[in-house]
């Protein structure tokens, strides 16, 4: 890929905030986590809320704060907030929030698109400071604050593009980097965040539960062959996989 590629990036930010009990209420949770969030910006950013959001582009979403409906096509040009299920508090913590009266949602905050640039990146530190610092919610039977916060079950993810669109070679060229530095990434964050239907990419992929005949290289001693091969093994093994698939080659 040349140095002077445009690229394009967005971020997914999971957390937690805690509200009153007695009014647990997905919508409000999300949209006050919105207001908040446009008025800790000095200047105004696109918003929206995803109802029922279950996958990536599954859900109905509406502008915030004029609540028209928003196309799925726009979902990349707007900050959208909504419920995320899977950050959750273990049951300890969330006994110890329920004799206090509370409880903890998990919410996530996808930012539109933004390019890596003098623009970009800027824009992503404003908004991530706007979200950080939390605040009263214009409601207070929802809570007297909402501060996010960080937990164990909740991530940060990072997606990275072209600009000009992705091509096959940098697609494949992307593949072999994740199958390359997915077990050095897996160990800074959580085991169970690595334990997900589509992860590690390394057993749980498409790629991975292809069958082909692929021979190992003969370098390898038997324990590397039971828990990991070497990079080269690996970056071969791969390679010899892309280039089977020729829907991909046809595209």
């Amino acid at each position: 890929m040349a140095s002077n590629t445009a690229l394009t990036f967005g971020v997914e930010v999971e957390f937690i905030v805690t509200i009153n009990k007695d009014h647990e209420s997905d919508k409000e949770t999300y949209e006050a986590m919105a207001d908040i969030f446009l008025r800790n910006l000095a200047n105004p950013l696109p918003c929206a809320c995803i109802q029922r959001k279950w996958s990536k582009y599954r859900g109905a979403a509406i502008r915030y704060p004029d609540g028209k409906p928003l196309d799925k096509k726009d979902w990349k040009d707007h900050y959208c907030f909504f419920i995320d299920s899977s950050v959750g508090v273990n049951h300890k913590q969330r006994a110890d929030l329920e004799a206090e009266g509370k409880v903890a949602i998990g919410l996530e905050v996808s930012t539109r698109a933004l390019d890596f640039d003098k623009q970009g990146c800027p824009e992503l530190k404003d908004a991530l400071t706007a979200i950080r610092d939390g605040g009263q919610p214009a409601n207070l039977d929802i809570a007297n604050e909402l501060k996010p916060s960080p937990h164990r079950t909740a991530a940060l993810h990072v997606h990275v593009g072209l600009k000009s669109g992705l091509d096959l070679d940098t697609a494949k060229r992307a593949a072999v980097l994740a199958w390359l530095l997915e077990p050095h990434l897996f160990s800074l964050c959580d085991h169970e965040r690595g334990m997900s239907s589509h992860a590690p990419i390394r057993k749980e992929s498409v790629l991975a539960k292809t069958v082909f005949e692929i021979t190992e290289s003969d370098s390898a001693d038997d324990s590397s062959k039971e828990n990991s091969v070497t990079d080269t093994t690996e970056s071969d093994r791969l390679d010899s996989i892309l280039k089977r698939f020729p829907a991909l080659e046809k595209e």
